[in-house]
């Protein structure tokens, strides 16, 4: 799993524009921020997603990132709601009450994320009943909604 940001501290994001998603990049261009100033729970949800979607790494991998980008999504949305999340167990059911409700998902996707909190607590060698494709997209969509959650609309 690759966590290292792109960006050395201090450096305008605006060459990483390629890399980001569309709303990402606007935010980081109209606000001129670095992104050692955006919180670090952000970077790390980019950096899974951007793995959860390597190819070169196994089904189950790939999953895992995905939930945790998902998971570290949710973190940031209910600590930036005022829930203290610095000393929950993870992965917890506390994060997702806390977070689901203000990323106002669809049904389906909240069943998803369940099925995978699940999953991640069982620890199995087993895969989930739900594709990485589904996962990917899924973790792609709490990302987007996390950051407009957050305040980078």
């Amino acid at each position: 799993m690759n966590l290292k940001p792109e960006l050395a501290i201090g450096e305008i994001a605006e060459p990483l524009v390629a890399g980001l998603e569309p709303s990402t990049v606007r935010v980081a261009q109209a606000r001129g921020q670095s992104l050692d100033s955006i919180r670090p729970r952000v970077l790390t949800c980019k950096a899974l997603l951007l793995d959860a979607s390597n190819v070169s790494l196994s089904l189950h991998a790939r999953i895992r990132l995905g939930f945790e980008c998902i998971y570290f999504c949710c973190l940031e949305v209910a600590a930036s709601g005022g829930t203290p999340v610095d000393t929950l167990v993870h992965p917890s059911f506390d994060t997702l009450d806390a977070a689901l409700p203000a990323l106002k998902l669809s049904n389906d996707d909240s069943i998803a994320v369940d099925l995978l909190l699940y999953w991640a607590q069982r620890g199995t060698a087993f895969l989930p009943a739900i594709s990485v494709s589904d996962v990917c997209g899924l973790a792609g969509r709490i990302f987007e909604t996390s950051l407009r959650q957050v305040g980078f609309d």
